[in-house]
């Protein structure tokens, strides 16, 4: 399993004659803070190569910072976006933040016809520290993008039934 990783939002999808992307799938966690997590599959000449990057943007709005990561990555029908649903918190005190995101998401889905997949916040709770440690994923200080690493590997693991998916659970139990 090869894995890359970048910190920042600026980046650009692979796309060659040697490679075919089969998967793509992007997690988000919205808020004043967005984590995101970007999982794809690849054919290239020899092998399936796994790619899995992630981080977050915010404090400051990123409405289209958003947007433009989610015409970069999810364009194609077969294309899924994770997002976690809305739930208001009582500690939030009625923010709306979160809504404002979703929204962006909604009308990309909406315009580009990729699969939206919505999940509670108890999501989460499968994929913890631990685990995101043994696979060698867990990056203190970037919490937002690591709950939206959860959200994309629970999507992932309660999803699929691959090779990749076989050695995420060989690796976690």
């Amino acid at each position: 399993m090869r894995r890359s990783r970048t910190r920042d939002i600026d980046f650009v999808v692979e796309r060659s004659i040697e490679r075919e992307v089969l998967v793509r799938i992007l997690a988000l966690d919205p808020g004043v803070t967005t984590g995101w997590a970007l999982f794809s599959q690849s054919h290239p000449t020899f092998g399936e190569v796994y790619t899995l990057q992630y981080g977050q943007m915010g404090p400051e709005p990123h409405h289209q910072k958003l947007f433009d990561m989610l015409h970069t990555t999810s364009c194609l029908k077969q294309d899924v976006v994770v997002v976690e649903s809305y739930q208001r918190q009582p500690t939030a005190h009625g923010l709306l933040t979160p809504v404002e995101y979703i929204g962006v998401v909604k009308l990309h889905q909406q315009v580009y016809g990729c699969i939206l997949i919505e999940q509670s916040r108890s999501c989460k709770a499968f994929w913890t520290n631990e685990k995101l440690r043994i696979l060698e994923h867990l990056r203190v200080g970037q919490p937002h993008a690591m709950d939206a690493l959860r959200h994309l590997l629970y999507y992932i693991t309660k999803s699929g039934d691959d090779q990749f998916v076989q050695q995420l659970k060989a690796l976690t139990s």
